[in-house]
């Protein structure tokens, strides 16, 4: 079965192999990953600490660790590329602080998400 509207060599994803059984399969990467539906958290994430776009090592707010899946969820592409959301935007950061003394929900979650990828971009 084929993934309608993917582009590029290897874009092809099998569902028949539990969605995805490789990085490849998702982004066009060859470093393996766990299974789509195995979500379990990083070393680094369950440690606090995740790689920002630059290579460096940071170290993340409970509030982060908890929401992430794993340090992708966090930086994008193993701390090359970040993905529109990032946890370094000063007003998701100064709201998702607000929200560690009571323990933030995931409808919470989203809200600040949806808000960050609506704000201008500076």
């Amino acid at each position: 079965m084929e993934f309608e509207g993917s582009q590029g060599k290897n874009s092809v994803v099998e569902f028949d192999q539990d969605f995805a059984s490789s990085l490849r399969d998702v982004e066009g990467s060859r470093r393996k990953i766990s299974r789509a539906n195995n979500f379990t958290k990083s070393s680094w994430v369950l440690h606090g600490m995740v790689r920002d776009g630059e290579g460096k090592s940071r170290e993340l707010t409970k509030c982060h660790r908890e929401l992430a899946g794993s340090s992708r969820d966090v930086t994008g592409r193993h701390g090359k590329k970040s993905r529109d959301f990032k946890l370094s935007h000063s007003s998701w950061k100064s709201e998702a602080k607000k929200s560690v003394a009571s323990k933030i929900t995931l409808l919470e979650f989203l809200y600040y998400y949806k808000r960050l990828r609506t704000l201008p971009k500076k």
